[in-house]
């Protein structure tokens, strides 16, 4: 019995997101032998009226005909001529009749058998396409005199977990529990509450379930849930357990950038953001970040092994020399963290390249977007990122803002007419105030547009005005490249989620 989640047969402590696949698959391997049915075309001397003649392979009947033209279909041609050769083709409609039935072609295979000097026999097989089939389930009607064709069947056999009469069923029941108290690679664990209960019957050996949806439906934004999985089978109306996955982990996440469908197992901690598109070295990411704020948001899964950690900040000028070093002190008290740490504005103003160090996972370069303070039309875009952590863009370009007014207007009576001094027909009964915002970016190379694409597709943004959050969400992101090459803008057009409350 083999069990596995996204490919892993022992998925405990791995990071799924909720708008990848999360596939569970049960399989056993069948071993044993493959029903077989032979028919031999023996003696053709005694057949008298072919028209009356049938063979039946299951519910499927097959009819003989004296006249070769109408050998079509489920028809099979016949003659009393005993000859070799007529022999060879009788088998040979009799294996046209039985393949133009599609549901025997489906789990077995038809063919006519040869010598091994490859020349035809009078000889027709029916075997199936995989082990523990049953028997076929061929015979010969009444009205076909004996001696015209033999056959020998044998029955399939299997040596499987699925090897039932009645049922072969897969259960699989999922409970969630939110509790910091299911650490990553932890030995404490707490089952939590009921999900649902998931049921198939197996075909084949193997049966998957997609539980994606039901994480997606369970996860919350900026959170790691844990999944435990109960997987047993029933087979004859015997239930056993199979496996009991605990540490299963998931958190709203989706594929974007070439990153991946879950996080596997790992000591330590874990950047909590796809940084892998592209070619630039510098650190870790591939990806080119950047900053233009001075402060860095960041998130990490951590396991149960982890409590404070040290992270240093270089400041490095244009030749990659230190202009100075900060630590900053963390705690990694949950399996998500998210960070904010603070940076010297002056020594940001005078540096090229910011470099974040993370022990257990490394250097982390953010670019500087050059010159600080050039303008005041600047704006930072956050989001829940790809895999699961907080993400963040500083747009340096132009902003445009657009307003639009949905009125919804009703009529008034008009018996005042006379009397006001007021000519009014039509008041407002409801008026909406909708936002759009364009933000541009400085001018930024290809690997640069990585993240724009990982905000695109994210289904929670914010941004910060006055010092309050508001809910964004993005309705078109375009990336031009400039007249120089390889050099590219991008703009971003969002709404606020409230409308002008600010």
């Amino acid at each position: 019995m083999r069990i596995t989640l996204n490919g892993i047969e022992n998925p405990n402590n791995i990071i799924t997101f909720t708008n990848c696949p999360t596939i569970l698959t049960v399989s056993d391997t069948w071993t044993g032998t493959k029903a077989r049915s032979v028919i031999n075309v023996e003696d053709l001397s005694s057949v008298r009226t072919p028209d009356e003649y049938t063979i039946s392979i299951g519910d499927y009947i097959i009819r003989g005909t004296g006249d070769l033209s109408k050998s079509v279909g489920n028809r099979f041609y016949l003659t009393s001529s005993n000859t070799n050769a007529n022999k060879v083709l009788v088998a040979k409609k009799i294996v046209d009749a039985i393949s133009s039935w599609g549901g025997i072609t489906m789990n077995y295979r038809v063919w006519q058998d040869s010598a091994a000097n490859g020349q035809l026999l009078p000889i027709v097989i029916i075997e199936a396409r995989g082990v523990g089939i049953g028997n076929v389930g061929i015979h010969i009607n009444d009205p076909m005199p004996s001696g015209i064709v033999t056959i020998n069947s044998t029955m399939g056999s299997i040596t499987s977990i699925f090897d039932g009469n009645i049922t072969n069923k897969i259960h699989v029941d999922i409970f969630k529990n939110n509790s910091p108290g299911n650490r990553i690679n932890g030995t404490y664990w707490i089952r939590g509450s009921f999900i649902t209960h998931l049921e198939k019957t197996v075909w084949g050996g193997t049966v998957s379930f997609d539980l994606s949806s039901i994480f997606n439906t369970e996860s919350e934004i900026g959170t790691l849930s844990s999944y435990e999985l109960i997987v047993s089978s029933e087979i004859d109306g015997e239930i056993n357990t199979l496996r009991d996955l605990k540490f299963i982990f998931a958190t709203p996440g989706y594929f974007v950038n070439q990153g991946g469908t879950f996080i596997p197992k790992f000591t330590g901690c874990y950047l909590a953001q796809n940084v892998s598109r592209g070619n630039s070295v510098g650190g870790i990411n591939k990806s080119i970040l950047y900053i233009y704020y001075n402060s860095i948001t960041f998130s990490l899964y951590a396991d149960n092994s982890i409590t404070n950690v040290a992270c240093t900040i270089d400041y490095l000028n244009n030749s990659q020399a230190s202009l100075g070093t900060e630590t900053q002190n963390i705690f990694c008290g949950n399996n998500l963290n998210t960070f904010t740490f603070p940076l010297n504005p002056s020594l940001l103003q005078q540096s090229s390249y910011i470099d974040l160090n993370i022990p257990n996972i490394g250097k982390l370069r953010y670019n500087v977007i050059k010159p600080i303070h050039a303008t005041d039309e600047t704006q930072r875009i956050y989001w829940t990122n790809s895999y699961g952590g907080t993400s963040f863009f500083d747009f340096t370009g132009t902003r445009t803002e657009e307003r639009k007014t949905d009125i919804e207007t009703y009529e008034r009576s008009l018996y005042d007419y006379y009397t006001s001094n007021r000519q009014e027909l039509k008041k407002i009964y409801s008026k909406e105030v909708k936002i759009t915002v364009t933000l541009t970016t400085h001018n930024i190379v290809k690997d640069g547009t990585w993240q724009l694409f990982d905000l695109q597709n994210s289904y929670n943004a914010w941004t910060t005005v006055n010092e309050k959050e508001y809910a964004i969400y993005i309705t078109d992101i375009q990336v031009d490249e400039t007249d120089v090459a390889g050099i590219y803008t991008a703009q971003i057009k969002y709404e606020y989620s409230m409308g002008d409350t600010f």
